[in-house]
């Protein structure tokens, strides 16, 4: 019998996927686990499925997954996609941090770090706070705001 591959063990895997995980964010969500193929063909034995945003969060919408057929691979291809998706998520986090940053002056007159975290990442602010602001500025000086009215588009039948 041939010699197998060494991969990675347990504990190298999960400090390796945690490291990954770490770089979206201290909200991010991350499984691991047996693909067993129940939702179409497997493409891997191993299946890891990250949240950049939380397992609860309900925009960005960025979740994703891979399946390899080893931790070592299955690692590869999930540094792999976060590459491909990092830029989006930047973006997504960006704007909402932006329009964070406009509803936070409107109601205390400015915009604290403090007040920040209490939504977002202590990272995220450090990482993202500047262009945050720049987005703010840019999107509250759109003004003065109205609504255009599409009548017909999407009404209440009456």
């Amino acid at each position: 019998m041939a010699a197998l591959p060494k991969d990675i063990t347990h504990a190298e895997a999960m400090a390796a996927f945690k490291a990954l995980v770490g770089q979206m964010g201290a909200g991010a969500d991350l499984s691991v686990g047996l693909d067993m193929g129940r939702y179409g063909k497997p493409s891997g034995v191993l299946r890891a499925t990250f949240w950049p945003n939380g397992l609860t969060a309900s925009t960005g919408r960025t979740q994703f997954g891979v399946a390899a057929d080893s931790y070592r691979e299955l690692l590869a291809a999930s540094e792999a996609a976060w590459a491909e998706r990092s830029d989006l998520h930047a973006t997504n986090t960006i704007r909402e941090m932006a329009l964070a940053i406009i509803s936070i002056t409107a109601d205390l007159g400015e915009c604290t770090d403090a007040a920040l975290r209490a939504k977002f990442d202590g990272a995220d602010v450090t990482r993202y706070g500047d262009r945050a602001c720049e987005a703010a500025t840019e999107m509250a000086s759109n003004g003065p705001f109205s609504i255009v009215k599409l009548s017909g588009a999407n009404d209440i039948a009456a």
